[in-house]
């Protein structure tokens, strides 16, 4: 495995478990899902860096999974709410991540397995 591709998983898993070890303080539930976010991202950049390409300067999720979809498949839907999780949980936002504002504990705590999922699916791929 190429050094760029195995950095960007060991910063992907790093986000993971920053993920894993504030879902324990319920009330951080906006900082889950960034980091949740982050891992994913991390995650695609991955597997981008092993086509032997260069990973855009983006944290748009739904097109880092497009430069990928040939090798795995992710649900666009929680892409898309990951997606707001990056911006909208980490500067004041009108609404905030969800329709009814920040994530409650069970939404981070789903962004938090999706994010592992992700993670661990493509560091199948990538073995």
């Amino acid at each position: 495995m190429k050094s760029a591709v195995s950095r960007w998983l060991e910063l992907a898993e790093i986000d993971l478990k920053a993920a894993r070890d504030l879902l324990k303080g319920g009330d951080l539930t906006g900082v889950v899902c960034f980091h949740a976010q982050q891992s994913v991202e991390k995650s695609l950049k991955a597997l981008i860096e092993s086509k032997s390409l260069h990973p855009p300067k983006s944290h748009d999720l739904i097109l880092l999974n497009n430069r990928v979809d040939d090798l795995v498949q992710l649900d666009e839907d929680t892409l898309s709410k990951l997606n707001q999780g990056y911006i909208d949980t980490r500067y004041p936002a009108s609404i905030g991540l969800l329709p009814d504002g920040l994530p409650d504990p069970e939404d981070a705590k789903a962004f938090y397995d999706y994010a592992r999922e992700v993670y661990n699916q493509i560091k199948a791929i990538l073995r």
